[in-house]
């Protein structure tokens, strides 16, 4: 994937009730409340870089909320992230996605990728 490009989620493993869902590459969360959230994603590279991981909320980075891993030359890095977001008000949602960064700006292949939500 391109440097700055958000990471495909694929699909929802599991979900308990109505107020999260997969949209695009992002999981929307609907429910006024705390969120407990962590992205985990392994990347491989043919070259030497670091690799920065940002989680986004409706497309803004989240204070404190990044990542980076240092990936060898045909190496792989994990990365998790962790945070704490709020819905504030009812009938409001936000769009949590993913973003990958490269300090060289060269594309990285993204081996996993997970992102879990859960309403505290």
């Amino acid at each position: 994937m391109a440097s700055g490009g958000t990471v495909p989620l694929g699909s929802v493993v599991r979900r308990k009730g109505c107020q999260l869902a997969l949209s695009g590459d992002g999981i929307v969360a609907s429910g006024t409340g705390w969120y407990d959230v962590v992205g985990n994603v392994t990347v491989s590279s043919n070259a030497a870089l670091v690799v920065t991981v940002a989680l986004l909320e409706d497309g803004l980075p989240v204070q404190g909320a990044t990542a980076t891993v240092n990936v060898a030359a045909v190496g792989e890095g994990n990365v998790t992230v962790p945070a704490i977001v709020r819905n504030a008000c009812c009938g409001t949602s936000k769009t949590l996605t993913l973003r990958v960064t490269t300090s060289t700006g060269d594309p990285v292949t993204v081996e996993n990728a997970a992102l879990t939500v859960v309403g505290i």
